[in-house]
Order: C-alpha cells, then structure tokens, then sequence
C-alpha cells in the first residue's frame, strides 16, 4: 500500500482509500496578508533539525459525514547502507482512522542524508522500494512564494527492482502564514503504469524565522474531494 513519498514519508493518500490530492497553497486559502514578501526563512536547517529528533503528529479531517484522523511518528535510528550509499534513517509510522475505528496502518524506513539533506530512498513494511534520484539542494533560505525543483524517483514493488510500481516528481514551495512564520510545502505529483493520470499530495511543515517546526497539515482526495488534514 504505497503513497507516494513527499520529503517526509507519511502514507496518507493510499491508506484512507484515496486518490491524490493538490498542493500549491496548503489549505487552499488565499495568502495572508501579514506575511512580508521579504521575511526569509530557512528551509534547508529547518529539514536537517526536523531530521535528527522523534516527532509525533496528530490529524484530522471531515469528509461528509465521515471523520478521520492520521496519526504519525518520526522515529531517527542508525545509519544504514542503502543502493551502497551510507544513510541516516528514520523509521516512519502511520495509524489512519475513520469514525474512531483504525482503517490502515502502515510504516516503513527513509534513507537519506541530513546536512545538506538529500532523501536516497525509502522501504515500507510490505515491500515497496523507492529509490530517489536527481536530487536537488534545499535553498538555506527562502521567502513566500517561492518554489523549486527537489528529486524524483522510482518506486519498485521489491527490492528486486523488477516492476514498477510508480514514478515520482517532488518539489518544494514556501507559502505564507503570518509574519513569523510559514508553511514550507513538499509536493509530489505520481504516475503508475497504464495510467494516464497524475495523482498529486502535498505536505507542509509550519517553520518560524528560525527553522523551528511548530504543526504539519497535509492535503489530499477523500472520496474524490480535496481535503485538507490538519
């Protein structure tokens, strides 16, 4: 049950049985005003701290009369060899429920490097084997509005890497929230095989002026509508 890794891996759009979901602007609303153009925040040391401590997060949204909520954690471990690259890891869990009763579970490990960061991979529990690619480094800093180019990859139904499973194009945005902080967005856009469809997820972490993480909230389709979980 893969969901397209974003820059953190957190399983949402395959485990509450949907499609894509949009990214761009977070929630969907209009920029506040209070943010100044010019107020730069630091994503690159925001993601390498957010990288080397545990985190845990718990979300929720509405879909009809449907209640959902994602409960996620971060847990950093060991260094690892992965495609002959030694990497940093950090093991990744989610907990989906739908009206109170658990509807998913899954979990698995992202590879990577911390600083400067670069994702090289990542395996989930039941066997899926993303290898990351074209890698591209975080900006040390960055205002609202922003947007750039992170990494792609492929993702295997093994580790045998002999069917693909989907393909994956990743960037990263810097959308406004107040005039101290901002929502730093990693948006992924997925193709699989036979299709001609482009799923599409966003993730966005809350960083202040000093690269503080201080909430996440992620966009995604329930049921065929955008919903935003946060």
């Amino acid at each position: 049950m893969k969901k397209a890794l974003a820059l953190f891996s957190l399983f949402a759009s395959v485990l509450i049985g949907c499609g894509g979901g949009g990214g761009g602007g977070s929630d969907g609303s209009p920029a506040p005003s209070g943010t100044p153009t010019t107020t730069t925040f630091p994503i690159a040391s925001a993601v390498s701290a957010f990288l080397q401590t545990g985190h845990s997060y718990t979300l929720s949204a509405v879909d009809g009369s449907d209640t959902y909520t994602i409960q996620f954690s971060y847990t950093p471990g060991s260094q690892q060899t992965f495609e002959g690259h030694l990497s940093s890891t950090m093991v990744q869990s989610a907990l989906v429920k739908k009206n109170g009763t658990t509807a998913q579970t899954a979990s698995g490990t992202m590879y990577f490097d911390v600083s400067p960061f670069k994702a090289i991979g990542f395996i989930e529990s039941d066997g899926h084997y993303e290898v990351i690619s074209n890698q591209q480094t975080l900006p040390s800093s960055a205002t609202a509005g922003q947007i750039g180019a992170l990494d792609s990859s492929t993702t295997y139904t093994s580790s045998t890497k002999t069917s693909t499973y989907s393909t994956d194009t990743r960037t990263w945005s810097l959308e406004a929230d107040t005039a101290s902080t901002a929502w730093a967005c990693f948006n992924t856009s997925t193709k699989f095989p036979n299709s001609t469809s482009t799923n599409t997820t966003a993730e966005c972490y809350k960083i202040d002026t000093s690269g503080n993480v201080s909430a996440l909230k992620i966009t995604i389709y329930v049921n065929g509508q955008s919903v935003t979980f946060k």
